[in-house]
């Protein structure tokens, strides 16, 4: 799904056999944000695979993924929706707990990935 930006940014940037992902929030393709940390994670990634194809890389080319999570005692739920999308081997990953995100969300996901 493409998402309208709600501030100027690019939703990727390919730079050589690189492409950086901007974050991804969990809007669905009909605009609407799933209420469980779950599901806002599998459509986070689900919109990240997206963005990669428009790119022309696929999700086994990701290299590094950043999680914001709003509630970090959720991690648990987020990491089972996360290890359902992706599939080994996983890519490298950072995950930090964030006050606020973007149109209340509860989660938000980037990643780079690369041809290798």
């Amino acid at each position: 799904m493409s998402q309208k930006a709600i501030t100027p940014f690019s939703p990727y940037i390919v730079n050589g056999n690189t492409v950086y992902v901007s974050g991804q929030l969990p809007v669905d393709k009909n605009g609407n944000i799933p209420e469980s940390v779950g599901e806002q994670t599998k459509v986070c990634l689900q919109n990240l695979k997206e963005q990669l194809r428009k790119a022309g890389f696929q999700p086994n080319e990701i290299v590094k993924v950043t999680v914001m999570i709003t509630d970090f005692s959720r991690f648990g739920e987020m990491n089972e929706a996360y290890l359902q999308e992706l599939e080994e081997p996983y890519p490298a990953r950072s995950a930090f707990e964030c006050t606020r995100l973007a149109k209340d969300a509860k989660v938000e996901i980037d990643c780079i990935a690369s041809h290798r």
